[in-house]
């Protein structure tokens, strides 16, 4: 059984080490389009064995019509080659209690073709800092439906994926399951003025049609939702979800 994760990063050098470590453990190769990060995750994405590195050679923006596109075809290229695509993005982290190969194989063997994933916003007021998997460490989080999303599946089907992959209209032979209890953990959120400070950078390359419609949630804004206030709210509804 093969299974590949495919993601884009730009910039992502915070979070990317984490992501590799914890991707890794269970998938037989990662593939990683970057749009020109200067950052240094170009040298940490390249440090990693199984990374296949994709280097795109324009600027990196964010629009949701155009990205929604090249999800629903970007992983047809594994067909007959991979078992399972994963397509997280760099903040978000696959986990399973009862290890994610061993639960996919499960699934493969039952011929289950889209396992049912569980979303939680990840809360913590520090940045990043362990040796460990990220969710050995930061563990605080709230349930989110939204993040619920069918990014784990077998490249066979056919995903007409919705703006962010947060569903999709599935084709193909669909056999669900849930058994296995997938979680996607969102780490997005580390401390109030960074999160302000990364959505004003990801707002400064949205399109026009992602900033009408906010597209992502990244528009700045001082009360209200994600606001200071906001945050304190979230905070205090979160519990341990490892």
């Amino acid at each position: 059984m093969k299974i590949y994760a495919i993601t884009s990063m730009w910039n992502s050098a915070k979070l990317l080490p984490y992501f590799l470590r914890n991707y890794e453990t269970f998938c037989d190769k990662i593939i990683i389009y970057d749009y020109m990060s200067d950052d240094g995750s170009i040298e940490i994405a390249k440090s990693c064995s199984i990374v296949e590195l994709r280097e795109v050679g324009y600027p990196y923006f964010i629009d949701s019509p155009s990205a929604t596109g090249f999800a629903n075809i970007v992983f047809i290229e594994f067909r007959g080659e991979a078992d399972w695509v994963l397509m997280p993005t760099t903040d978000e982290l696959l986990y399973c209690k009862t290890g994610m190969r061993e639960a996919l194989q499960d699934y493969y063997d039952r011929g289950v073709t889209l396992p049912d994933v569980t979303g939680f916003n990840m809360f913590h007021d520090e940045l990043p800092n362990t040796d460990r998997q990220l969710w050995e460490v930061y563990k605080l989080g709230t349930p989110d439906l939204a993040f619920n999303k069918p990014i784990v599946f077998n490249p066979e089907l056919t995903m007409n994926f919705f703006y962010g992959l947060h569903g999709a209209a599935v084709l193909g032979n669909v056999v669900r399951d849930n058994t296995h209890e997938i979680k996607l953990l969102h780490y997005r959120y580390w401390g109030h003025e960074d999160m302000i400070e990364l959505h004003k950078r990801l707002w400064s390359r949205c399109t026009r049609i992602n900033k009408e419609a906010n597209f992502g949630g990244y528009k700045p804004n001082d009360d209200g939702f994600y606001s200071a206030v906001w945050w304190e709210n979230e905070k205090l509804k979160r519990t341990e979800v490892i």
